[in-house]
């Protein structure tokens, strides 16, 4: 069933950590390691998975972290 409740549970957060700025992007929703990377096993419930990755986080990093990287510096250098 589909609910939203995992793509609602992503969050970001930038902060400066001394001279550098920190900027996260993650899920704590337990199914995100296994739809980024798949599961083959039994889960600690005791439930048989033979899950193939669903890769979306690696490819929107790759397809968007440079870009995330040029303008969270644009941001910087303006608030400097």
């Amino acid at each position: 069933m589909i609910t939203g409740r995992y793509r609602a549970s992503w969050e970001s957060d930038v902060r400066r950590a001394g001279p550098v700025i920190v900027a996260e992007v993650g899920t704590r929703a337990p199914q995100g390691r296994r739809l980024e990377f798949g599961f083959v096993g039994v889960d600690s419930l005791g439930r048989h998975y033979a899950q193939r990755p669903f890769p979306h986080l690696g490819p929107a990093v790759a397809a968007f972290g440079p870009l995330l990287v040029r303008e969270l510096g644009r941001a910087v250098s303006e608030e400097l």
